[in-house]
């Protein structure tokens, strides 16, 4: 399968869970909002523009959403509409309605402010409610697991297998004869960002033949050329000496972040993706340079 065949079928699914996981973030946020508004330990502060009401966790609770820790519930009421956010001294988040799982981990740990409350049964029905729409944001992973034949991360696998490891453009790793090892480095300094790391390079363990493990790493090429870096010493990607030592090999692997499959974290496999089918609308896999020898066709292993 094709790259944008992949892609089109990717966003398709992650489109279909989209829809459930707005639905169920609405839901949420509308009924949290109507409670926290009764709980009899709001506060009311007032500014220019609307009234704005808040809710502190009890003294010494924090609760980790959205990668941030939490210990304050802010509610704005404008002309029209409230705004439910939640966050710690002057930084708030607002209620990401592409990520369900998050909201829902949050219903449960603030549990704790309606405790010993009038408003526990309401609170405990909102959950309920919610849960059906939950049901089917879960329903529609398991369909991105199951649908089609092959399933939909076996045609990822065999996109890179096929692109990858059948050109000559590889950098094959022979210390252990039971597992290979392939390389592919992004061209002329391009590179990934995911998960707040750089990525420039795309590897395949080839520990199950042709269903092995795929990582994104950060390569590094121990060449001439790359050694001028050095003279910048601007962050944790630039080559430098004293790290690396002498030039006793061509690649030197800084760091590497196994590849999520798509039911794992859809938003995340598509936005990869599509950043490696803009660069090989440039750069054609088979073109990639792997060696900084560009007369080697089977460059040294790492």
């Amino acid at each position: 399968m094709k790259l944008e065949n992949i892609i089109e079928q990717l966003s398709k699914f992650q489109n279909k869970k989209s829809t459930y996981s707005i639905a169920y973030c609405e839901q949420m946020e509308e009924g949290l909002t109507g409670l926290l508004l009764r709980h009899p330990k709001l506060r009311k502060v007032y500014d220019q523009e609307g009234n704005i009401f808040k809710l502190d966790l009890p003294e010494g609770i924090y609760i980790r959403y959205q990668g941030k820790f939490i210990n304050t519930i802010k509610i704005e009421i404008r002309e029209n509409f409230k705004i439910l956010t939640f966050g710690h001294q002057n930084e708030y988040l607002e209620i990401d309605e592409d990520n369900y799982y998050d909201l829902k981990r949050l219903y449960y740990a603030l549990m704790i402010v309606f405790q010993n409350t009038d408003l526990i049964e309401e609170y405990k029905e909102l959950g309920e409610i919610a849960k059906k729409t939950a049901e089917q944001t879960s329903k529609t992973k398991e369909e991105i697991l199951t649908d089609g034949d092959p399933k939909i991360n076996s045609h990822i696998h065999s996109f890179f297998y096929n692109a990858l490891i059948n050109n000559s453009f590889y950098r094959r790793n022979d210390t252990d004869k039971k597992k290979r090892t392939y390389y592919i480095m992004l061209p002329e300094g391009i590179c990934i960002k995911c998960r707040n790391k750089k990525y420039n390079s795309i590897i395949i363990e080839d520990e199950d033949k042709w269903y092995g493990k795929i990582s994104l790493g950060y390569t590094v090429q121990n060449c001439y050329m790359f050694e001028d870096e050095i003279r910048y010493r601007s962050d944790e990607y630039t080559y430098d000496y004293n790290k690396i030592g002498p030039r006793k090999t061509d690649y030197t692997l800084l760091h590497k972040d196994e590849f999520i499959d798509f039911a794992v974290n859809p938003y995340e496999t598509i936005k990869i993706l599509k950043a490696i089918e803009i660069i090989t609308a440039t750069y054609p896999l088979e073109e990639m340079w792997m060696s900084c020898d560009e007369t080697t066709s089977n460059p040294k292993k790492l």
